[in-house]
């Protein structure tokens, strides 16, 4: 299964992923790869919250930059929560990456390999809406592969 889930800030998007993730591994342990930086307090306040809603079990990998990196390393069988890849893109531009060196990490990402019942999760023709039922749309907008 793969979901992208759009909304705006503090709209439940994480929590949402934290139970599809959970669902998805099948009480298998998610490892949570998270691009997010404290680079101030209210970011650190945001960090800290997100770590405490996360169960104690899951692992943390941290990709402020370099977030194909990060999913590679992690063993094939591995459940992965991304959180989040608009932070991924602002650090990549904040440390002076240029677009052509985000597009083609961009790239490598889409194309990472995900395991699944039927081989690679890529088919545009499985996705389907969800929403998440403790808000209101539009927000959080989940994009969730059947798989």
């Amino acid at each position: 299964m793969l979901a992208f889930l759009l909304g705006g800030a503090r709209s439940g998007k994480s929590l949402l992923a934290q139970r599809l993730a959970a669902r998805a591994a099948g009480g298998a342990m998610v490892t949570v790869v998270v691009t997010g930086e404290a680079g101030d307090d209210e970011m650190a306040d945001r960090i800290l919250r997100h770590r405490a809603d996360r169960p104690a079990g899951w692992p943390t990998v941290a990709a402020p930059r370099h977030l194909l990196a990060a999913l590679t390393a992690l063993p094939d069988d591995t459940t992965v929560l991304i959180d989040c890849v608009s932070f991924w893109v602002a650090n990549r531009v904040m440390y002076g990456d240029g677009e052509p060196a985000v597009l083609a990490e961009a790239e490598g990402v889409a194309a990472w390999p995900v395991p699944g019942p039927a081989g690679p999760w890529w088919s545009p023709t499985r996705w389907e809406p969800a929403w998440c039922p403790t808000t209101s749309w539009p927000a959080p907008f989940a994009m969730s592969s059947a798989g």
